[in-house]
């Protein structure tokens, strides 16, 4: 504000009113993109492959773990608190790629245990190592800490090596009475 501004106002002659800023203005979404934009409700990004695949290996993962839990244990959570399997329990979490499909590092248990195993993780490695033992539990470790970015061929492959053994598992049926 310049002095003759300040002066003015003084004497009551005029308000002062700072000078107007026009807003930033957004370019349209059609503008950007030539084309109109779709209703809100119907915007969706599709998944690529390789989420699709990794979905796929993780669904099937849990399914075969499950069952081959279920056929050990009568249906019951592997560490022996009463409850039905429900999930797959990792060890080693599945942020670890190179153990997240691995079978030694996952077992059938309810979602108690799974969620459980997030505060209390000693319980459940001491389960393993008295299970497995401690050799096991070390090299389940150093390859979790491996660095693996799986490619859609690779991961296609582990769902095939997947979807075989449950194939395998679900045919071995024990007889019904």
């Amino acid at each position: 504000m310049n002095a003759n501004a300040k002066s003015a106002i003084l004497r009551g002659l005029k308000t002062y009113a700072p000078p107007k800023r026009t807003p930033l203005r957004r370019k349209s979404w059609a503008s950007k993109t030539g084309e109109a934009r779709p209703a809100r409700g119907l915007r969706r990004r599709s998944k690529g492959e390789r989420p699709k695949a990794v979905a796929a290996n993780d669904r099937d993962h849990s399914m075969f773990i499950r069952i081959r839990d279920k056929r050990q244990t009568g249906g019951y959570c592997v560490f022996g608190c009463g409850r039905h399997i429900g999930c797959a329990f990792h060890f080693y979490t599945r942020i670890h790629t190179a153990t997240r499909w691995d079978d030694s590092n996952v077992v059938g248990s309810c979602s108690g245990c799974n969620m459980e195993n997030e505060y209390r993780p000693a319980k459940y490695q001491s389960w393993f190592i008295d299970r497995y033992g401690a050799e096991a539990w070390a090299a389940l470790g150093r390859k979790s800490q491996t660095i693996v970015k799986w490619g859609v061929p690779e991961l296609k492959a582990i769902n095939a090596e997947i979807r075989a053994k449950l194939k395998k598992i679900c045919l071995d049926r024990p007889p019904t009475v």
